[in-house]
């Protein structure tokens, strides 16, 4: 037998007593009466019935309908009408609140046993696709990885927090943009071509790079698929994860192998210093690169090598009380402000100029950091072996 809860909402007192006994003769619990909106309300919070008979009319001035919309809205429980009132105005009313059910009196006890059992099933139900839609939605936010979902045409039909939290694009900018105006210009193409190719095939893993809406590059992967409604596409998900670190920290370990490869193959320090401007070019811009080495005898730092945009090569200088340190800093387009590394026996100094701050990033300038005390490593070593 059923033991579920049941609240009775009506207006006259012998009727309601009437339902409350042929409730209890089908098994259900009563949780209690109500006349009026705000004590079926007050009842439902104390008691939180498993579902609510309504009955439109009640005394006071809000009648069923408010009261039905209260406790669903507030409350979540399922509520069924229970009366005589069958007229459109009412039942257009009676419909905004989604209602489980409308019994229209008189009734027999099977009708209301039906009503009920269905009204109880759709809200268990209901209950269990919330609580999967939520977990789904907790994994889509708090996920790693960038997912989008896109239409036929590449507009962004949704997207998770990732997404914006790692592109800096806000909602209101999204819903104006395709794919393709998220994509660095040296894949877009490909990019191009791997959407149409996704649209006709069931699934392609594609490798990509993304830029942010402050122009950075990100390196991704991604597993694509598409849904076809009948005759074309759907639409299409990509579920993206960032691959910069891993693909910079392979590069950065391959440009310290050539790096102390061309230290031992290299003929002469010039031609050495090429081969150093050259790894290095590959991981950040180097348009603007200097190699600088200190004369201990004079102290002063000279130029052997020295490319940039604007200036000539300048002439030895004294070696500032800013230069004798290992700390790594980026020039602002003055030589003047430090070398980007030294080493600690402050024998060379290797330095790119940014004229441009937005060129600066943290985790380039690590890997820089990192890639120059390789690199004035094997100048000291070449330096001494030519001096021999």
């Amino acid at each position: 037998m059923s033991n579920e809860l049941v609240l009775v909402v009506e207006d006259e007192a012998i009727v309601a007593r009437d339902i409350g006994k042929r409730l209890e003769g089908l098994g259900y619990r009563v949780a209690g009466y109500a006349d009026n909106a705000d004590q079926a309300i007050a009842i439902a919070e104390k008691k939180q019935p498993d579902l609510v008979l309504m009955d439109i009319v009640l005394k006071g001035k809000k009648d069923g309908v408010m009261a039905a919309d209260m406790i669903r809205g507030a409350l979540g429980i399922p509520v069924i009408y229970l009366t005589a009132y069958t007229d459109e105005t009412t039942l257009e009313r009676a419909k905004q609140t989604e209602p489980f059910g409308y019994i229209v009196k008189p009734f027999n006890d099977r009708e209301i046993n039906v009503a009920i059992q269905m009204a109880l099933y759709r809200s268990t139900m209901e209950k269990k696709i919330s609580e999967r839609e939520e977990r789904y939605r907790d994994l889509f936010e708090n996920t790693s990885d960038i997912i989008v979902m896109l239409d036929g045409e590449g507009r962004f039909k949704f997207v998770n927090q990732r997404f914006y939290n790692i592109l800096g694009y806000t909602p209101e900018e999204v819903n104006q943009l395709k794919i393709f105006d998220v994509i660095d210009p040296c894949c877009l193409e490909q990019c191009k071509h791997n959407f149409q190719k996704i649209l006709f095939v069931q699934q392609l893993t594609v490798e990509t790079v993304f830029r942010t809406k402050q122009g950075q590059k990100l390196n991704m992967e991604g597993n694509c698929s598409r849904s076809m409604s009948p005759g074309k596409p759907d639409w299409v998900r990509g579920i993206f994860r960032d691959l910069t670190e891993r693909k910079r920290s392979d590069l950065l370990r391959e440009s310290l192998y050539q790096i102390a490869n061309e230290s031992y193959m290299c003929n002469n320090l010039q031609e050495l210093y090429a081969k150093i401007h050259a790894v290095i070019s590959r991981m950040i811009n180097t348009n603007n690169f200097y190699i600088s080495l200190y004369d201990r005898e004079t102290d002063q730092l000279a130029f052997p090598y020295f490319v940039d945009e604007y200036d000539q090569t300048p002439s030895p200088r004294k070696l500032n009380l800013l230069h004798r340190t290992r700390d790594p800093l980026i020039l602002m387009g003055d030589l003047n402000d430090g070398p980007m590394a030294v080493t600690t026996q402050i024998i060379a100094a290797t330095g790119t100029i940014a004229y441009d701050r937005s060129a600066r990033d943290t985790a380039l300038f690590h890997a820089y950091d990192v890639q120059s005390g390789q690199a004035l490593r094997k100048i000291g070593r070449a330096s001494c072996r030519e001096r021999v």
